[in-house]
């Protein structure tokens, strides 16, 4: 059997919510899993019933997107393999969003991953106590992280020196948050 891509593990469509939102509005729509995306539909970040319930009320999600998962963006084809060794290397990726030609197609949870790969391994090294694909300290090729506030600022994982306290990755030239994006659509 063919290893799978994250589009055929996505959950879709995905439910996108602008980060100016307020938490009241995010709150309306229920118990779904949301994406948070900027003006220009970029998801940023991911808003899942648990979060929801832990945001302050009176304040927009913009000024709580750091208490959020981050999106981690990815192609269509990313297969199985590569979204886990990516997990691996950085604890701070772990829900996907499915984006092609810049449309949000949808979204895979982190359960959904290791729940494939729990299936794909039984019987194999891993099912017998073996590690995850991909090493801990070298990135999946293709994995680049872009700045929030300056779409060229765009950096290979070895360039991030500097992450926050909770270990998520810093612009290395104006300190802002990075977002994962796997393949790298622009060159670092």
């Amino acid at each position: 059997m063919p290893e799978p891509t994250l589009h055929d593990l996505m959950q879709a469509p995905a439910l996108t919510l602008p980060v100016d939102a307020s938490v009241a509005q995010a709150r309306a729509h229920g118990q779904q899993v949301q994406v948070v995306v900027d003006d220009r539909q970029h998801p940023l970040a991911i808003l899942t019933p648990e979060h929801l319930a832990q945001l302050a009320g009176d304040l927009p999600l913009d000024a709580q997107r750091s208490a959020l998962p981050r999106a981690t963006l990815v192609s269509p084809h990313t297969r199985l393999s590569t979204a886990l060794h990516a997990m691996r290397y950085d604890k701070f990726i772990r829900w996907f969003v499915v984006v092609e030609q810049g449309q949000i197609l949808g979204i895979v949870p982190p359960g959904r991953v290791f729940e494939q790969a729990v299936a794909r391994s039984e019987g194999t090294a891993l099912w017998a106590g073996g590690t995850l694909p991909g090493d801990p300290i070298t990135p999946p090729a293709g994995l680049c992280y872009h700045c929030l506030l300056h779409a060229d600022h765009i950096f290979s994982p070895e360039a991030v020196e500097d992450r926050d306290a909770l270990g998520r990755a810093l612009c290395p030239h104006d300190g802002t948050m990075l977002i994962p994006e796997h393949p790298c659509c622009k060159e670092p």
